[in-house]
């Protein structure tokens, strides 16, 4: 799906202002302004936080979601920082945020632009953002991250739309059903994309998983160590007295070989 780039630029001429004038009326310096109407993935492009996007949509009276791209829908007027489609579009900063910083553990104010998320929201909005990157691919850039989001974004907003819904003020239970709206969305997609080769490699890594988890258990954090690229310490050496090593090998055999034939199934 091709997106629709945001609307800064369009709208700043078409209103006849300067990006010196926008900047006075926003309050958003000139070189921030001059990086947001840049095209995504041109040098020096910056996106906006959630604040500032509001700033310019009541600056430019339309609504966030269409100064984002995210609608067709102009909706002039000034709009509320908890209407249902700021909230859409929070969600959909929330997102490309995460994906940039995975290793966040709390989010800024600016993007969370006073949402307050329970452990929740937060785990459905990590399962959102793991989603998305499973369905792209390991290969995937930032960019097509992005892509996928504001797709994702822009059916969200056009449900609502058509429920009439976009300036309520959103609830507490708003903000879940956004939530929701969009896990349910990745969610489908993800498992439109899932195939037998899918299938046979999630579960031929998953052996490995338990594997794993059994030698660690058995043998403790340190049963792989090596000496001269050989096991350093016997197998029958380092297994509990209660386990026998002739049953330990059966089962590594079993489970590898089970491996060997998912894998042959490909």
């Amino acid at each position: 799906m091709v997106t629709t780039p945001n609307r800064i630029k369009e709208l700043r001429k078409q209103n006849g202002l300067t990006l010196k004038q926008l900047s006075h009326q926003s309050g958003i310096s000139v070189s921030s302004l001059s990086a947001y109407e840049k095209e995504e993935g041109e040098k020096g492009y910056r996106a906006p936080k959630i604040d500032k996007w509001i700033k310019l949509a009541n600056c430019l009276n339309v609504s966030v979601p269409y100064l984002q791209g995210l609608s067709n829908n102009q909706t002039s007027g000034s709009m509320s920082e908890s209407s249902v489609a700021t909230v859409i579009s929070t969600i959909f900063n929330i997102l490309i945020y995460e994906r940039r910083h995975p290793e966040t553990m709390s989010l800024p104010s600016n993007i969370l632009n006073g949402l307050r998320l329970n452990s929740y929201e937060d785990a459905r909005l990590t399962d959102i953002v793991t989603w998305i990157i499973n369905i792209l691919g390991i290969g995937a850039s930032i960019e097509d991250f992005d892509n996928k989001v504001k797709e994702y974004s822009t059916k969200v907003i056009s449900y609502y739309e058509e429920q009439g819904l976009l300036n309520k003020e959103a609830s507490s239970d708003d903000v879940l059903d956004i939530i929701n709206n969009f896990y349910l969305l990745t969610r489908q997609d993800g498992l439109d994309n899932i195939d037998n080769k899918f299938i046979i490699k999630e579960t031929s890594e998953s052996i490995d998983g338990v594997i794993e988890q059994l030698n660690d258990r058995l043998f403790g954090s340190d049963w792989f160590l090596t000496k001269s690229g050989r096991n350093y310490y016997r197998i029958s050496d380092r297994l509990p007295k209660n386990v026998d090593e002739g049953t330990y090998q059966s089962i590594i055999k079993l489970l590898k070989n089970v491996q060997r034939e998912l894998n042959n199934l490909r």
